[in-house]
């Protein structure tokens, strides 16, 4: 570029690969100042537009971008380069209705350019209008009746919308055109397994077998439906080809764990999670079936701390919240019973499981006016379930102030 330079120095062609080289060592500032330049000299170069773009989308400053790649579509530069250029852009921003627009534009351009469908799908997904997709599809498969990416990305389409036959039917298509499309053939068992067919999904997870090496991941997943279908030596064999291939892979570790608790062999159960913790220790669902399987084995303290990671790591099961609870009436830690239930009920308030725990907590410890509150609530939000609160503690069940409660609010009273 110098020797170029020196022989043409107002050569716009060589200074613009000088920009591009700039532009790669993250040399902003200076590959600015020359695009300016080359601005004013070849004003309707696009690809000097092109290269600005690129370089504000590298500083993130999409908006910019989009500026300067809409200036390259007024030269005669390829406009599918371009469309997708600033659709790109638009995904950036999180602004997938307009990323879409652009892409569909490109698409008008280059009709044949199956990677376009990926995108589209993409868009279409993450606005919610997984509807329109449907149709936009359907459109383009009457016009293009043998594109296998086109009915893959119509099947991925149902998949998100839980439309599961219709997506099989959509990925049977795309195999009909080409029977070793291994990415619809194992979306097609994914889509199996989601309505409960497990065995036609473990069909198809091994017919991938023909076309392709084995991943963890599908040995994982035939594992899982072993398991649904409680063949659990079947389940077992597969979680550990699984981890024969990635002995870091957490969930077939609690695959494992979970076909002994199936057992009650807690013990190989928590050598299992253990190694499930090491490998994803902040997981707040292993921890919870830590805990579990800690306070099956009659260890409350253990089990404790195991359901205070769970809720440390943010889990989203009210039921973990009601096992600690559970936990801290066993080590009689009354105050910390209420203060986990007091948090619960904040986090879950519509949760009736809750709501009658801490009623029964406040009767339990001595607070039946407390008690006699969470109780009408719970009792006039959902009465049935006043069995098991009564279950919970046979202390309940002869408390005159709980009997004379639950014989006033009957279901037809409410």
């Amino acid at each position: 570029i110098q020797s170029g330079l020196e022989l043409y120095p107002s050569n716009s062609d060589i200074m613009l690969k000088q920009a591009q080289l700039l532009v790669s060592r993250d040399k902003t500032k200076e590959a600015l100042n020359l695009l300016g330049q080359l601005e004013g000299i070849a004003p309707y170069n696009a690809d000097v537009f092109m290269t600005k773009g690129a370089l504000y989308s590298q500083m993130n400053n999409f908006e910019q971008a989009i500026t300067e790649y809409h200036k390259a579509l007024n030269d005669n530069i390829d406009s599918v380069e371009v469309f997708v250029n600033i659709a790109y852009e638009y995904e950036n921003m999180g602004k997938f209705k307009e990323a879409l627009k652009y892409f569909k534009n490109a698409l008008k351009q280059e009709p044949d350019d199956q990677g376009l469908l990926y995108e589209i799908s993409f868009c279409y997904e993450l606005t919610g209008n997984q509807k329109e997709g449907i149709k936009f599809f359907d459109n383009y498969i009457d016009n293009n009746p043998y594109s296998k990416e086109a009915w893959y990305n119509l099947g991925m389409i149902y998949l998100s919308i839980d439309e599961n036959k219709e997506a099989i039917e959509a990925f049977d298509y795309a195999l009909a055109i080409d029977e070793s499309f291994i990415t619809v053939i194992l979306s097609k068992a994914n889509a199996y397994a989601k309505i409960d067919e497990y065995k036609k999904a473990i069909e198809a997870y091994k017919e991938s077998f023909e076309y392709e090496k084995p991943e963890a991941s599908t040995h994982y997943s035939i594992g899982e439906c072993y398991y649904e279908l409680e063949e659990y030596i079947e389940s077992a064999k597969y979680y550990k080809k699984c981890l024969k291939l990635d002995n870091k892979y957490s969930d077939a570790w609690v695959g494992m764990a979970l076909i002994e608790i199936e057992k009650r062999e807690y013990l190989p159960a928590l050598r299992y999670l253990q190694h499930a913790i090491e490998n994803d220790p902040i997981n707040p669902e292993i921890w919870a079936l830590h805990g579990f399987a800690k306070k099956e084995q009659q260890l409350p303290e253990a089990a404790k701390k195991s359901y205070q990671n769970a809720i440390k790591f943010e889990s989203d099961d009210p039921e973990v919240w009601l096992q600690l609870s559970n936990i801290y009436e066993t080590i009689n830690e009354k105050e910390e019973g209420i203060k986990i239930l007091e948090k619960a009920i904040l986090k879950y308030p519509n949760n009736i499981d809750i709501l009658y725990r801490f009623a029964a907590f406040h009767f339990l410890y001595g607070e039946e006016k407390k008690g006699t509150v969470f109780l009408e609530d719970a009792l006039n939000l959902n009465f049935e379930k006043h069995i098991d609160f009564l279950n919970y503690n046979d202390e309940l069940k002869i408390n005159p102030t709980i009997i004379d409660l639950i014989k006033k609010i009957t279901p037809k009273q409410r």
